[in-house]
């Protein structure tokens, strides 16, 4: 795959503007070498009376630009860690990034003393240590970002930039230039000078990470694709010899052909059955389960939609609940008729009831007149017998009434008392 050199870099760019996370490390790294440095010309600056005392100062610089070089070798490993991160994840963790980067200190510090003692030497005729620094060039993201051993990532980083090694140099060509006169700007005794460079070291060394990074990703092959294509080659079982020989002598036996069977043809009565039977078990089944939307109606084979049936099925249901609220009312006139016509006959005998007693109680005062009247009457020729006559008919009309007759119209008693 051949690196593209103009879109890797806008890239770059591109994403160091997106997560300015990746230039934390490279801040704090910028800020030791600076108090390095600084103490190195106060170290230095120090007359010395005596030679062992120049010596044990050069050895204490020594050991401070050690561990400083240390802090800055794994802080720029920190970057590019989270560099890789937000590339292929698109977020940003620097409390991982530091983490795994502390993990793979001792991997990172073996490979870098195994380029230092290649690239060392080689810098002495200026052309091959330039060569040899290119072509080992990737070997930490190979660390960071495919796990690979010391060995491991100076080998993969020698055959990505095999064929691309002259876009890559363009690469760092680029990054050289910008670089060179903030590095001059530090050599002049300014503190507002210094701050521009050294923000400006900053801010070039992030895009460089961030542009590196992205042609590592362009460049390696993807270990995952590798791993699946060993899988699939391991996982083929071979046939054996036996069942393959076994396959060529067996002779082929030629499979009968199936009778076909030869179906009659429906019936128009059987159709109309079977539809039957089928708009049945549609109106059981879903019509009184739940209902249908005209949407999701659905015709059936005879062209009537689901909707269609329901109403119809309403319909039939609306008319048997009319029928016996019909029958309801019509037994109900009925009783309330037959209600009627008793409480009229019980009124006729009531009424008859009175008008005999009515009519009984006018005959005895009538009969009680006439027998004062004959009483008082001074007449001769008044018949002997009549006293008598009026005495029987008022015992006869008395027998004939009852003592106590009760009877109800519409929840009013009447009540006939002996006179």
């Amino acid at each position: 795959m051949k690196l593209d050199v103009v879109s890797t870099l806008k890239d770059g760019l591109q994403l160091l503007k997106e997560n300015p996370k990746i230039l934390v490390p490279l801040a704090v790294s910028v800020v030791l070498w600076l108090l390095v440095v600084v103490a190195s010309y106060g170290i230095l600056g120090l007359e010395y009376y005596d030679t062992a005392e120049l010596l044990n100062a050069l050895v204490l610089l020594l050991l401070v630009w050690t561990v400083v070089g240390t802090l800055g070798y794994f802080l720029d490993n920190v970057a590019v860690r989270v560099a890789a991160d937000v590339a292929l994840s698109g977020e940003t963790y620097l409390k991982d990034g530091l983490l795994f980067t502390l993990r793979k200190l001792p991997t990172l510090l073996a490979a870098g003393f195994i380029y230092m003692l290649i690239v060392t030497p080689a810098s002495l005729l200026i052309v091959p240590g330039i060569y040899l620094g290119v072509r080992l060039l990737f070997f930490s993201y190979a660390i960071l970002i495919d796990n690979e051993s010391a060995m491991g990532s100076l080998k993969k980083s020698w055959s990505i930039v095999k064929g691309n090694w002259l876009r890559t140099f363009a690469l760092l060509a680029v990054f050289a230039v910008i670089g060179f006169p903030l590095g001059y700007l530090l050599e002049i005794e300014n503190l507002l000078l210094w701050a521009v460079a050294c923000a400006g070291m900053v801010l070039v060394r992030g895009w460089a990470i961030a542009t590196l990074t992205l042609a590592y990703l362009q460049l390696a092959p993807e270990p995952a694709e590798e791993e699946e294509e060993e899988e699939e080659y391991l996982t083929m079982p071979p046939e054996e010899p036996f069942e393959l020989q076994q396959k060529i002598d067996e002779p082929e036996i030629p499979l009968k052909p199936k009778p076909e069977i030869e179906r009659k043809p429906r019936k128009d009565e059987d159709e109309e059955i079977k539809e039957e039977q089928k708009q049945k078990k549609v109106l059981d089944e879903f019509l009184l389960s739940e209902e249908i939307s005209p949407e999701n109606s659905v015709e059936s084979e005879s062209g009537i939609t689901m909707q269609q049936l329901q109403t119809e099925r309403r319909d039939e249901e609306k008319e048997k609940q009319s029928e016996e609220i019909e029958k309801e009312e019509g037994d109900v006139r009925i009783a309330d008729s037959a209600e009627r016509n008793v409480k009229v006959s019980e009124i006729d005998v009531i009424a008859n009831t009175v008008a005999e007693e009515t009519t009984d109680k006018v005959r005895i005062e009538g009969l009680g007149l006439r027998r004062r009247r004959l009483q008082k009457s001074d007449t001769k020729h008044v018949d002997k017998n009549v006293p008598q006559k009026v005495d029987k008919a008022e015992q006869k009309s008395r027998g004939n009434t009852k003592d106590v007759e009760e009877s109800s119209l519409d929840g009013v008693s009447v009540v006939l008392r002996r006179d």
